[in-house]
């Protein structure tokens, strides 16, 4: 079949132009259409957020407020206060220094003659009272010390000496 176009053209330009004008009526409303459900999709998950939102704060203050959890915090806080103070006690243990062993050593070096009446340390450096029956019982003690291999430094004055015998002596030594 052919087909004849038989009109001026002007008029078909206008037809032409007609046609293209309801093309980008029909492409600008599809666009609004689309536009419009796209805000609308938009506005309603802001909707269902602000609603989730406002549920979980009602839900927090709630939470808040319980009794039961003011206890639970009351335990933390004291929870909280043992490990402190747990902390505080491992770290003078760590510190501490066990003196058994300098006691058992003393004990294994000391004369029979020899009584200690009081016993110090600091750190490394022990110091010792005592009473001595003998002048001879007091430097055997000082030997013993001085020879022992786990003992260095060893101090004992002049004036433990003076006396012959019922001697009250003082000394003091580093641990090796």
């Amino acid at each position: 079949m052919i087909t004849l176009n038989l009109l001026p053209p002007g008029e078909k330009q206008k037809i032409a132009s007609a046609q293209a004008q309801r093309k980008i009526f029909e492409l600008g409303s599809m666009s609004l259409i689309l536009i419009s459900a796209f805000l609308a999709l938009l506005s309603s998950i802001w909707l269902f957020l602000n609603i989730q939102q406002n549920s979980a704060a009602i839900i927090y203050q709630n939470t808040r407020n319980n009794s039961q959890n003011e206890s639970f915090k009351k335990f933390e806080n004291e929870i909280s206060q043992v490990n402190q103070k747990l902390i505080y006690l491992d770290a003078l243990q760590k510190e501490s220094k066990h003196y058994s062993f300098v006691l058992e050593k003393l004990t294994e070096l000391a004369p029979p003659d020899i009584k200690f009446s009081s016993f110090s340390a600091s750190g490394n450096k022990i110091s010792l009272t005592g009473f001595a029956a003998g002048r001879r019982a007091l430097l055997d003690l000082k030997d013993a010390l001085s020879q022992s291999p786990y003992f260095n430094k060893v101090d004992m004055p002049l004036q433990n000496f003076l006396k012959q015998t019922d001697i009250n002596f003082f000394v003091s030594f580093e641990i090796k």
